[in-house]
C-alpha cells in the first residue's frame, strides 16, 4: 500500500505536535537542588497516603525536610504519625523533637497542619499538643496557633479556590489578606503551584503580588504545596543550616524563620514551578480523593 505525500506530512505533524505538547506540558525539570551544609525545608506539602510505599519511602528519605501538612477533615494526606509508623522501626530513623519533627536516612519530615479561615489558608508548625479544627476567623486561629509555641505562615495569599480551580484575589480580598501581615511571622510568597497552565489561568501573578506586597520586616518563605504526587516535594523551599535543625529540632527551624536566619529557594520570576503535566495529575487526583474521603 502506497502512502501518498498528504499522509505523509499529516503524520509528520501529528508528530511534531505531540512532542510540542509534551515538552509544553512537561515545561519543569522538577529537580531538588541541594546545597552543602543546608537542608532545604519544604514546609507546606501534601503527598496522598495512597502512594505506594517505595515512593513515600523514598521522598521522606531524600535530601530535604518535608512539613507534612495535615488538615483536619482530610483522611487521605499523609500525616506525621503515618510516616512514622511506617519508618520507625529503620536504623536510620531518629525523631528529633518529639511529635514534630524526625529524620530518616538522608531527610527530615515535620509535623505541620494547614488551616483553612475564610478566604485565608495558615500553616502551622510546632505548636504543642493536638490538631487543630475549626475557628471562626483568622485572628482567633493565629492566636490558638500562637497560645501553643507555634509559629504561623500565611499561605498562598492571593490565590483563592474558584474558577477553573483556583483564581487570584479581588481588589476587596487582597485588602483582607494583607489586614493578616502584621500578626502573621511570615508570609509565603512564592508556591510552587501557582503556574500559568494556560491562558485562563494565568496564576504565577499570584505569587508576583505577593512579593510585591511583602513588608520589610519579613522575608517570605517558599513551598511546593504538593498535591498527593510526592516528586512534587522539596523542589523549592527554605534553606536551613543543618546543624541547627540536628542540635535544636523544630524549636530551631522556629527561631531560624523568626530571625530571618535563611535563604528562600523561589522567586515569582525564575521558580522553580510544579510542571503542567504534574499538577494536572495532582490537582485531578487531589478532587478525587478529597471528594471520596473528606
Amino acid at each position: 500500500m502506497s502512502i501518498t505525500r498528504r499522509q505523509i506530512l499529516t503524520l509528520g505533524g501529528s508528530v511534531v505536535g505531540s512532542i510540542g505538547l509534551y515538552h509544553y506540558l512537561n515545561n519543569e525539570t522538577m529537580e531538588p537542588t541541594p546545597i552543602p551544609g543546608k537542608v532545604l525545608c519544604d514546609l507546606h506539602a501534601h503527598p496522598g497516603n495512597h502512594n505506594s510505599l517505595e515512593n513515600i519511602l523514598k521522598m521522606l528519605g531524600s535530601p530535604g525536610l518535608v512539613g507534612l501538612a495535615a488538615w483536619h477533615n482530610i483522611h487521605n494526606i499523609l500525616t506525621y504519625e503515618e510516616a512514622r509508623n511506617l519508618v520507625k522501626n529503620d536504623p536510620s530513623f531518629e525523631e528529633i523533637t518529639p511529635g514534630q519533627l524526625a529524620k530518616y536516612q538522608e531527610g527530615y519530615f515535620a509535623c505541620t497542619q494547614e488551616i483553612e479561615v475564610g478566604i485565608h489558608h495558615l500553616l502551622a508548625l510546632g505548636w504543642k499538643g493536638d490538631y487543630f479544627t475549626i475557628f471562626k476567623n483568622a485572628q482567633e486561629a493565629i492566636d490558638a496557633i500562637k497560645n501553643k509555641d507555634g509559629l504561623v505562615i500565611l499561605n498562598h495569599p492571593f490565590v483563592l479556590p474558584g474558577g477553573v480551580g483556583y483564581r487570584t484575589a479581588t481588589v476587596k480580598e487582597q485588602e483582607q489578606v494583607q489586614q493578616l501581615y502584621p500578626i502573621v511571622n511570615e508570609i509565603e510568597v512564592h508556591n510552587a503551584h501557582a503556574i500559568n497552565l494556560f491562558p485562563t489561568l494565568m496564576m504565577q501573578k499570584a505569587n508576583l503580588m505577593a512579593l510585591e506586597t511583602l513588608p520589610e520586616s519579613m522575608k517570605g518563605t517558599a513551598a511546593s504545596d504538593c498535591h498527593h504526587i510526592t516528586t512534587q516535594t522539596k523542589i523549592c523551599g527554605i534553606y536551613l543550616d543543618q546543624t541547627t535543625i540536628e542540635s535544636q529540632g523544630m524549636n530551631g527551624i522556629i527561631q531560624s524563620i523568626v530571625n530571618r536566619n535563611f535563604t528562600r529557594l523561589g522567586n515569582p520570576h525564575s521558580g522553580p514551578y510544579i510542571s503542567r503535566m504534574s499538577w494536572s495529575k495532582g490537582i485531578t487526583l487531589d478532587r478525587y480523593y478529597w471528594k471520596k474521603t473528606s
